[in-house]
């Protein structure tokens, strides 16, 4: 959390009413970690598929509480260092309605999006990269 002056800087005053503005902003930033959730409750699902030429691949998790759900592609193989499309959405008429979408996600990358409670999908695409068929295991951290 940044607070801003006119000039771009934050003017802090040494001492007195300064001071305990620097610790109210030490207390309420030590709440802004990468803690997914207002709660503090954390679920971890893994999912495993297979994705082809073309293809796209569809997997649902159910968010019980508000925060951030955190989707990693955690291992693709045997292409392990080809990009595909990674998307977060909701169910919409039997489809998945992206909310946010990567089309340039590899190992390691995680696609983040605040939600609320409720169902969201996860989509895995393949954008012309996949030659035959790649497995495919994503990590999903949620509220």
């Amino acid at each position: 959390m940044r607070f801003r002056s006119s000039n771009g800087f934050a003017n802090i005053r040494r001492g007195g009413l300064g001071a305990f503005a620097v610790a109210v902003l030490v207390i309420a930033c030590s709440a802004c970690s990468s803690n997914n959730t207002a709660s503090g409750t954390v679920t971890t699902e893994n999912f495993v598929g297979v994705l082809t030429t073309g293809g796209v691949t569809n997997e649902t998790v159910n968010v019980a509480g508000s925060g951030e759900l955190d989707v990693e592609l955690a291992n693709l193989t045997p292409q392990t260092t080809i990009t595909v499309g990674l998307g977060i959405g909701q169910t919409v008429n039997g489809q998945c309605a992206l909310l946010t979408f990567a089309d340039n996600a590899r190992v390691g990358n995680v696609l983040p999006l605040e939600v609320t409670p409720g169902a969201y999908c996860i989509v895995v695409e393949d954008i012309g990269n996949v030659t035959g068929s790649d497995t495919f295991t994503l990590t999903v951290v949620h509220p």
